[in-house]
């Protein structure tokens, strides 16, 4: 059931509108349909979708509005959507939009992919310092914990990802160096042994040396 108590919001992702009355946002015009409704009347819809493309969304036209956003078709466009109850549900209709065109439209996109990327990379970190603070060794933990609570060493996005899919199922002594390794990509290469050699535990370091020697 929805919640009416719900309003309005900014650039949601479209398989997360349920709740609202109306929205706005940048979003990509997939094409143009018309839909048979069951009194046999023509209803056009315009199906829009997310800057990742990971949700979509029917938009009723309503009316003789928008007869020329046939031609923005693949494009990015400004909008703002409404709902409207009819016969006990309810749908989504277009009730304003403008082309975005140019620079201005890769710049909308860069922005919201970076949005995008920070709250992914934030979400990746979390997993991370779950997975550190699972470690045994307390000396290793503590170098884990400072390397990934340091802002100044903190991962990028990418790294966060890679860490994530490649890292987390590792034992300790792996997960450590992998850890130090990646977010001392810009140091020289001492700079890793002597972050390893810092720890009590020495099976770390002894771990990189084979790694560097192909033992």
């Amino acid at each position: 059931m929805r919640n009416f108590q719900a309003r309005s919001a900014t650039q949601p992702d479209l398989d997360d509108v349920g709740n609202l009355v109306r929205f706005k946002g940048c979003y990509l015009l997939n094409s143009i349909q018309q839909h048979q409704t069951s009194q046999n009347y023509t209803q056009k819809v315009a199906i829009v979708s997310d800057v990742e493309g990971t949700g979509e969304l029917e938009l009723r036209l309503l009316g003789d509005h928008f007869t020329d956003l046939e031609k923005y078709i693949g494009e990015y466009i400004s909008l703002e959507a409404a709902i409207k109850h009819h016969n006990r549900g309810y749908f989504f209709y277009l009730a304003w939009y403008d082309l975005i065109a140019g620079d201005a439209a890769k710049q909308a996109i860069d922005q919201l992919q970076h949005t995008i990327e920070k709250e992914e990379q934030h979400a990746l970190q979390r997993v991370l310092l779950k997975r550190t603070t699972e470690i045994k060794d307390n000396s290793i933990k503590s170098l884990c914990l400072s390397l990934l609570e340091d802002a100044c060493m903190s991962l990028t996005y990418r790294k966060a990802k890679e860490a994530l899919l490649s890292d987390v199922t590792t034992n300790d002594n792996q997960f450590c160096v992998e850890l130090v390794s990646m977010v001392s990509r810009r140091k020289e290469i001492s700079f890793v042994g002597e972050l390893l050699n810092s720890i009590e535990s020495k099976a770390p370091i002894k771990l990189w040396e084979q790694t560097l020697l192909g033992d």
